[in-house]
This record gives C-alpha cells, structure tokens and sequence, in this order.
C-alpha cells in the first residue's frame, strides 16, 4: 500500500468553530492538486480519504477531481487530536490515546488496502504522529518538532509489515 497524507489548506478555525478553508488554503490545495496532476499516486488512487472537520473536507473536495477515485471516503479515525477544543462526539484524549488510535489506523488501513494505493486528507497531528509511531520516536522525545506544511504531502509505503518513509512535508 502507498499511502499519501496531505494536510489540509490553510484554515480559518477557532475553538468550536471550524470555518474551512481560507482563499489562501483555497489555492494551496489547488496548487498541490496541480502539481500532483500527472503524478502516478494520484492517477493510481483507489481511494480518496478525509477525517471529517471541515477544513479537510473542503480540501479533499478540491482534490477530487484530481484522483481516479470518485468519491470522498470519510474516515472519523483521521481528524486531528481531541483536545476539547473542537466539537467532536468523544471526550479530549492524551496525546498515547492519540497516537495509539493514528497507529491502529494506519494498520487498517494496510490491511484493507494492501497493494493500492491511498491519499488521505488529515491534519498536522495525525501526520506527526504517524511520523512517531511508524519511525518507533518516543513521544516524550522533546528536542525537536514536526510542523506539517498545509497542502504538503507525507507519503509511506507498507508491505510485509514494513512501513517506509518515501516523503515528508513535500509542497
């Protein structure tokens, strides 16, 4: 499985108030999608993911016309860490809860899809989580920091139960 995350365009969000994308996120996605045109992910894609905040979703409906999926798939497993300061169904999670629950979809995603390849619009925490579980980094580690790019592209490949790192944060 190739697996393509992209972290959503720039947004416009508050506490309780996830408003998409703005112009900015707008055309960063637009760009991405323009970049990534005539790349062999994107005309291989089987399925097209979002976690389900807003400003995801917008971003993948401006994906969408880009990929070989024709649908938009999505995944509550894929939004950003709950930190109570969203409306979400679930009460805040610790970051362990969290980068166990990225962990476990990551690997269902492998096992679901295994030989196809997959791109998932998701946030900057499920990303650098990814990074940490997938790279075996302790999450208590506090020398260095992730940050995600909005509209960059983090993309892994698994087989055999092997996760590699092919790219990460590419704009």
């Amino acid at each position: 499985m190739r697996l393509l995350l992209i972290r959503h365009g720039h947004s416009d969000h508050a506490p309780f108030a996830d408003r998409g994308l703005t112009t900015r996120g707008r055309r960063q996605v637009r760009e991405l999608a323009e970049q990534l045109r005539r790349s062999e992910a994107f005309a291989s894609c089987s399925q097209l993911l979002s976690s389900p905040l807003p400003r995801a979703m917008r971003s993948a409906e401006l994906l969408l016309p880009m990929v070989a999926a024709n649908a938009i798939a999505v995944d509550p497993a894929l939004r950003e860490m709950n930190d109570g300061l969203e409306r979400q169904s679930t009460a805040p999670e610790s970051f362990e809860l969290f980068s166990e629950r990225v962990e476990q979809t990551l690997l269902r995603l492998a096992a679901q899809h295994a030989g196809q390849t997959l791109i998932a619009v998701t946030h900057a925490g499920f990303i650098v989580a990814s990074m940490l579980q997938l790279l075996g980094v302790s999450t208590t580690a506090k020398r260095a920091r992730l940050d995600p790019a909005n509209a960059s592209v983090t993309e892994w490949s698994a087989r055999d139960g092997r996760w590699e790192l092919l790219r990460y944060n590419c704009c």
